[in-house]
């Protein structure tokens, strides 16, 4: 067909006409009218949604063919060149046409419909002056619809993109802006399923390497019977395969205790016999003996700190039965068993678990005490297999290593103290302060947030006044860690001062 220059005459026309009945569309403020079916998506949502121009002529055209709701002079050869003129001038005229008819009908959707049509990316004002009535039909349109359903979603993402269009945003080599929301739809679904592969591969690579390294599962299935609601967190470790912290670089994690604890150089010793670099972290039972304040308990975290293995301390003087190994499944409170819960806590198989005190440890009467209940889980072929009475169900504990502290160990039955490797912790004296104050110090800056680069070693006086005061409360490591903070508060003080 021959472009008729006629045609391109009124172009001007035409959009000036369009432009006025935009203005004079306050009639239609009663809400857009269309003769569709119920429950329908209307007609302007349809081309909008369209992957293609010629799509939307073809839909356009053919509800518009079944209205009988074109111009007496618009004949079936006009909307044919539309299609052959896809997007330039005289299938835009065309479009207008279609518009403007429309709304001397009284049917602004079909209008709006054929406007979205007519709308071109060389003139962002064709597409702004559709957006409002597109914006408002859409919002209208979902409002009746389930909300988070896959077609509200899409319907947004694709109004979204036209908003797009209409602020000028972005290059596009495609003409009309119903190709190019398609083509930001496309876009973005392109790179959401890149991204989803991506993460794909990479959790793929995670749960390769994770199984490959050491673990193991602690609760059963097969055995176990149903949780209760209040057993949740233990219900999802059910047949999960939870890590097993591996030792590392055993060498540097001996020199720091000693430059630590140069005290307790043998017990440091004894406390690593058990581990072997490269293998799971694994210590049999322990007990430190030691007067009180000799820094047993922060040996036992400290370890632990070093290995990468999380500490689990159950504090014994404020035990007086056998809750340790877990209440009955029938009690409204149950728990399950301290080690289970350790494990629990920590999402590691192999916690050490520090039982503190466990001297001062009541003996109970008839709801049983904690030295019965402790001696199961101190042998590993029990441990591997114990039944916990609060979740009925079989665990593996054996890789939870027990460290116990007391003051004194004559109390304890033989049974329990048979099980432990019995280490003494001596007690500092001042020929020890030195490395201690340094110790202490690290720690202090570590609480309060501070490079220990700037946190200078105690001077000599310093060291002296320290020594005397420290000598008078027995040489206990709790109040050296008050003095070296009074000390450091002491230095601030005269620093501001200064």
């Amino acid at each position: 067909m021959e472009d008729d220059p006629s045609t391109f005459a009124s172009l001007a026309e035409i959009n000036a006409r369009v432009v006025q009945v935009l203005e004079d569309r306050a009639e239609f403020d009663e809400g857009f009218v269309m003769p569709s079916a119920p429950g329908a998506v209307p007609l302007p949502i349809a081309v909008m949604m369209c992957p293609t121009w010629a799509r939307a002529v073809d839909m356009c055209w053919k509800f518009t063919s079944k209205l009988k709701a074109h111009p007496a002079d618009f004949e079936l050869k006009d909307a044919v060149a539309m299609q052959a003129h896809c997007n330039d001038v005289y299938s835009t005229v065309l479009a207008q046409r279609l518009e403007l008819h429309a709304y001397d009908i009284k049917m602004p959707e079909l209008g709006l419909a054929w406007a979205l049509i007519a709308a071109t990316m060389d003139d962002g004002e064709n597409i702004r002056r559709c957006m409002p009535q597109l914006d408002a039909l859409v919002r209208d349109h979902v409002s009746d619809l389930p909300d988070g359903s896959r077609e509200v979603r899409q319907m947004m993402r694709r109004l979204d993109a036209w908003w797009h269009l209409a602020d000028g945003k972005g290059e596009f080599v495609f003409t009309s802006p119903i190709d190019c929301a398609a083509a930001i739809i496309d876009e973005e679904d392109r790179m959401d399923r890149e991204r989803e592969e991506r993460e794909a591969a990479v959790k793929a690579l995670c749960d390769l390497a994770q199984a490959s390294k050491p673990g193991m599962v602690v609760i059963k299935k097969k055995g176990a019977l149903k949780f209760t609601a209040d057993q949740a967190p233990y219900k999802e470790l059910v047949d999960l395969r939870l890590p097993l912290v591996v030792a590392r670089d055993l060498h540097a994690t001996r020199r720091t205790l000693m430059m630590e604890y140069p005290h307790a150089m043998a017990a440091v010793d004894l406390l690593l016999r058990d581990l072997r670099e490269g293998e799971p972290v694994s210590m049999k039972p322990m007990l430190l003996l030691g007067d009180p304040g000799s820094g047993k308990s922060r040996l036992v975290r400290r370890i632990a700190d070093l290995l990468g293995v999380s500490t689990y301390r159950f504090d014994c003087a404020g035990s007086h039965d056998g809750q340790f190994s877990g209440s009955p499944k029938a009690w409204h409170n149950s728990q399950p068993s301290v080690p289970l819960r350790a494990v629990a806590v920590y999402r590691q198989a192999n916690p050490i678990l520090m039982l503190d005190e466990i001297e001062k440890s009541g003996t109970g009467s008839h709801n049983g005490n904690l030295w019965s209940s402790v001696i199961p889980y101190l042998e590993r072929e029990t441990s591997s297999q114990v039944r916990d009475t609060a979740l009925d169900a079989e665990c593996d504990l054996s890789w939870v290593s027990f460290i116990a502290t007391a003051n004194d160990d004559r109390d304890l039955p033989r049974p329990l103290r048979d099980r432990f490797r019995v280490i003494r912790v001596p007690s500092p004296t001042l020929v020890h302060l030195p490395a201690l104050a340094r110790a202490v110090l690290l720690e202090l800056a570590e609480e309060r947030n501070l490079d220990p680069a700037w946190v200078p070693a105690l001077e000599d006086d310093e060291l002296e006044v320290a020594g005397r005061a420290w000598a008078r409360t027995g040489f206990s490591m709790r109040r050296l860690q008050k003095i070296v903070a009074a000390t450091l508060d002491a230095r601030d003080q005269c620093a501001a001062r200064h």
